[in-house]
């Protein structure tokens, strides 16, 4: 018998049954919490966080996005992770009271800062205190209020007011009027009246005139702590002992601020939406909006309990609380929400979400399902006591209206009587979807299904498909159905045709775990290794770093696609993803979304299908382990500002230097160290970024949330840091974070160092190549002394004695009747020749000392030589010495030698003389050496006789030449010829 259980959420005027689920199950009377409380995400910064002293007095935000906090330690600056104490320790009075009691930050972006002992401005970087005339000793500046009208107005403990307007200061005590009592607040209602609370009560000027103040007729004399304007006319009161109430010209209104008379209200602010916010000493905060009554908010232990000095809410919403003792607290409205047994759900355990065309949500878990409906009521339907039963694993709609359940024991419909099984089967029903047609698709562990007017038929045109777990089924608008199954990859129905697509398609694996057809008709699917796109016939994976976070589910939002994730949501940009799947180098830093969200647990279920939906109110559901998470992009559109990064110091070689917008680094620096830091205030968790170093990287590389860069060995020349932010919604800084800096180089870098190392390189290539052809040329000219030398070596050697050879031959063709002794004695003489010149060639060849000047003198190898060159002709030899002989150098003994006997083998040859005389002269310094013969001679006009070989009186004069000497040749037709040397003759 089925069974509904209806849990009831009134008291909340909500749009649609989804949104009343993000409150609680009932509103209790006051002062219990609001039941908006936990839609805050509080975060808390003390001493231990870099917070330089945990009383926070004033807070107030720069057009820059820095956030500046007034504390009893002075002034600190703060950017959502860093806090940077700012001195005033230039000024002398600030430096022995560093108190700072408010905060001012005027349209032109100046920081005012009211301290113990005066009144100090920043503007553009520079710190400057205002000379407030007439400030009584020990006088602080306990109050700054700057109008609209421009004028800065100044309270003091010491009840003297004044006016910084066009550069001038006006001062106003109790001779205008006002009663001489410490300000404590100053503000100006709508309609332009100056009121001051001060510890006496409270005061307002004329609307007119300034002249004059008088106390507020009715108002008590309680000292006055917080004074903010109403909306509609006068303003709203804060006071020590006689509570908080609303004056206008229509007198005192208590009924609004009505508390409980132990509570102490300290401060006020009134948000940019009209909350108001109500700071008590010692019992944390209370809220009262717009057309409801002051409410109590348990957000904290910590802050509940504690003095709240002042509230201030930032640019981006987000609200700061500074407080006695307990540091600073950010209370940042949360983007999301879950909605669990605590809300009247059945199980935390949420497997499933639709939305029906009639507009309402139903929930699936693994113990019933769950219907949201409008008037804030969550109702629990049970398909009977078993499990199976009611464990809800897909939800779907027939195209009459009824809501299709699939659970593990089959396909169910709920109608009006209740449940009604459609059809069993034998597995469990992963996923349902109608398509453009009415027909309904139906997926399960053992196989595909369509139901079609009323009858279920399985489908088994595929023989995969038809035994494949089906978890995902979508229709696009072609009217085509796209099937992902668990192992089996991807299935395409159209019409009669089924397409299916696996790795050799270009999908990273077969598991498909979620599909989504986005609005421009690409198909998405996760798979266990990532995200695949399909475009134009053709499917694109990505294996980035992000996208193997086990995706479950993939919604679309405009340009961004909301992945649910065992690691929690995830918010991307389809851009990035189609550039990085493009090659591109694009950097992919999804927004995260998860337990600091408001999420229980951050593990989205998956595996089926809806297990996320997008309804049409723009909230997007995931269901997870624990709850139905709901993500309104109300909250997230339009906010938060983008991060805004900025360089905190650079250090070269571990020195700190002072960047500004450009330095430059001495020679041989070697390491580079760029801390940097961002505005941030959207999360509590870390930005992340991106740097580059232009001149020596080309692309941005991920930094993750680290907040330091380091560069070492870099090249002399000009450089560029940059670095961009974006925060953990996926937002990126407008632009980036830049230093410029110039590294000048040592001098063995410097341009005119590399000229002259390659005028001096290219001369030292010159010279080099200079000496090695000196050398070749050496080396060749020392193989052409050599071939030359073996060349007059066998012209002297092996010819000569050949010469005489022939000569002797000849000789025997001359005898007479051919005497055998004769002619032996011939034939002896040649053979002597012969082998004497056999020895001698191998001598010259292997360059060893002549034969006949072993062991012997120059004039004996000399006689011996003609000896052998006349012998069986009928020439006379003789070699004469003048002077002592002496040993001379082998060189110069063997050259005349030579030139001796080609001179004698010439004579003989070609003189026809009878005779041939040697004469050898030794002088101091030189040696003489002649050759005559007494033969024909031969005229002046003919050129001298040449043998055969070529040498002749050529290969003389060289020999001469090499010993350094001269070498003249005189002969007169018919009387003989001589050839006279001359030759340095050192001795031995």
């Amino acid at each position: 018998m089925p069974r509904c259980v209806m849990r009831c959420m009134p008291g909340l005027p909500i749009a649609i049954a989804l949104t009343a689920a993000v409150a609680q199950t009932a509103v209790v009377a006051d002062p219990s919490p609001l039941v908006f409380a936990s839609e805050y995400h509080v975060q808390n910064w003390q001493v231990e966080d870099g917070l330089p002293q945990n009383s926070v007095n004033a807070i107030a935000q720069t057009p820059d996005g820095f956030l500046w906090m007034g504390t009893l330690n002075g002034l600190v600056r703060f950017d959502g992770s860093r806090f940077d104490s700012i001195g005033l320790y230039d000024f002398p009075e600030f430096r022995s009271d560093p108190y700072v009691w408010s905060l001012e930050v005027s349209p032109d972006g100046v920081l005012w800062i009211g301290a113990q002992r005066g009144l100090f401005r920043l503007e553009k970087g520079r710190f400057s205190r205002l000379d407030l005339p007439g400030l009584p000793h020990g006088g602080h500046v306990g109050s700054l209020y700057h109008d609209r009208a421009g004028a800065l107005w100044i309270g003091t403990n010491q009840g003297v007011l004044f006016c910084h307007t066009g550069g001038t200061v006006r001062r106003y005590d109790q001779r205008d009027g006002l009663p001489g009592e410490a300000i404590t607040t100053i503000c100006k209602d709508s309609s332009g009246v100056l009121w001051l609370g001060t510890t006496g009560g409270l005061y307002r000027f004329d609307r007119v005139s300034v002249q004059s103040c008088e106390r507020q007729a009715g108002a008590p004399s309680a000292t006055v702590y917080a004074l903010v304007p109403h909306p509609t006319a006068g303003v709203w009161v804060a006071t020590g002992s006689e509570g908080a109430f609303h004056l206008s010209d229509a007198g005192i209104d208590r009924s609004a601020l009505m508390s409980s008379p132990q509570k102490q209200i300290h401060t006020l602010y009134r948000s940019r939406e009209g909350t108001l916010w109500i700071g008590l000493a010692y019992n944390g905060l209370e809220v009262m909006r717009a057309g409801e009554r002051r409410r109590g908010l348990v957000l904290d232990p910590l802050l509940d309990r504690e003095h709240i000095h002042c509230i201030f809410e930032d640019r981006d919403g987000n609200l700061w609380i500074g407080t006695e003792g307990a540091g600073l607290f950010c209370l940042r409205l949360k983007p999301l929400r879950a909605v669990t047994v605590a809300d009247g759900l059945p199980s935390d355990f949420v497997s499933t979400v639709f939305e029906s065309r009639a507009g309402s949500v139903w929930v699936g878990t693994e113990y019933g399902l769950a219907q949201m409906e409008a008037g804030g009521r969550i109702v629990v339907h049970r398909n009977g006591d078993r499990f199976e039963d009611n464990y809800i694993c897909a939800l779907g709609e027939s195209s009459g209206g009824d809501l299709l359940i699939g659970t593990s024991s089959g396909l169910w419909k709920l109608a009006a009587r209740g449940f009604h099984r459609v059809a069993p089967f034998a597995g469990v029903v992963w996923s349902i979807c109608t398509d453009s047609k009415s027909d309904t698709w139906v997926g399960t562990s053992s196989g595909l299904y369509r139901l079609r007017d009323g009858t279920l038929r399985k489908e088994s045109g595929d023989p995969v498909l038809a035994s494949a777990e089906i978890s995902q089924i979508q229709a696009d608008a072609a009217g085509a159905v796209w099937v992902g199954t668990r192992v089996d990859g991807i299935f395409r129905i159209d019409g009669r045709s089924c397409t299916r697509f696996t790795e050799k398609n270009g999908l990273a694996d077969r598991a498909i775990a979620a599909l989504m057809v986005g609005s421009d008709g690409t198909t998405w699917a996760a798979t266990r290794s990532g995200l695949a796109s399909y475009r134009r016939g053709s499917w694109r994976s990505l294996r980035a770093p992000f996208a193997s976070a086990e995706f479950t589910a993939i919604l679309e939002d405009g340009e961004d696609l909301w992945l649910g994730s065992a690691k929690g949501i995830l918010k991307v940009s389809k851009r990035q993803i189609e550039e990085q799947m493009n090659g591109r180098d694009e950097v992919i830093v999804p927004a995260v979304f998860g337990r600091p969200e408001g999420m229980i647990s951050s593990e989205c279920n998956g595996g089926r299908y809806p297990s996320a939906i997008a309804t049409r109110q723009g909230l997007l559901l995931f269901s997870t382990i624990k709850g139905l998470v709901i993500l309104d992009l109300r909250r997230l559109h339009g906010r938060p500002s983008p991060p805004t990064p900025y360089v905190v110091d650079a250090s070269v070689d571990g020195h700190r230097i002072s960047t500004g917008l450009a330095f430059t680094a001495q020679a041989g620096a070697r390491s580079f160290d760029f801390a940097y830091s961002c505005i941030d205030f959207a999360s509590s968790e870390s930005p992340q970024f991106v740097c580059m170093l232009e001149g020596f990287e080309e692309a941005w590389r991920s930094a993750g949330s680290d907040r330091l860069a380091q560069y070492t060995n870099l090249k002399p020349g000009r450089y560029r840091f940059r670095v961009r932010a974006c925060s953990r919604d996926g937002i990126w800084s407008h632009d980036a974070a830049e230093v410029e800096f110039r590294l000048l180089p040592l001098f063995r870098q410097t341009w005119y160092f590399i000229a002259l190392c390659a005028g001096a390189g290219g001369t030292a290539v010159w010279l080099l190549y200079l000496v090695r052809l000196r050398q070749i040329k050496a080396r060749f000219g020392a193989v052409f002394a050599e071939r030359q030398r073996i060349s007059r070596e066998l012209h002297d050697t092996l010819a000569q004695d050949l010469t005489s050879v022939s000569l002797k031959l000849a000789a025997i063709g001359k005898q007479p009747g051919g005497e055998p002794a004769a002619t032996e004695e011939i034939l002896t003489l040649a053979r002597g020749l012969i082998g004497d010149g056999l020895r001698e060639v191998r001598r010259s060849v292997a360059d060893l000392r002549l034969l006949a000047l072993e062991g012997h003198d120059l004039p004996h190898a000399l006689l011996e030589m003609v000896r052998k060159g006349v012998a069986g002709t009928s020439v006379n030899a003789r070699v004469d010495v003048i002077g002592a002989a002496r040993p001379l150098p082998y060189r110069t003994e063997l050259n005349l030698f030579r030139v001796a006997q080609e001179a004698v083998a010439n004579a003989v040859k070609h003189s026809r003389g009878s005779e041939v005389v040697v004469e050898v002269e030794y002088r101091p310094a030189s040696i003489a050496m002649r050759v005559r013969d007494h033969g024909e001679g031969m005229a002046a006009s003919e050129a001298p006789p040449r043998d055969g070989g070529g040498y002749g009186l050529v290969g003389m004069r060289e020999r001469v030449s090499l010993l350094g000497g001269t070498m003249e040749v005189r002969s007169r037709e018919g009387e003989g010829t001589e050839i006279a040397i001359e030759a340095p003759a050192e001795r031995r």
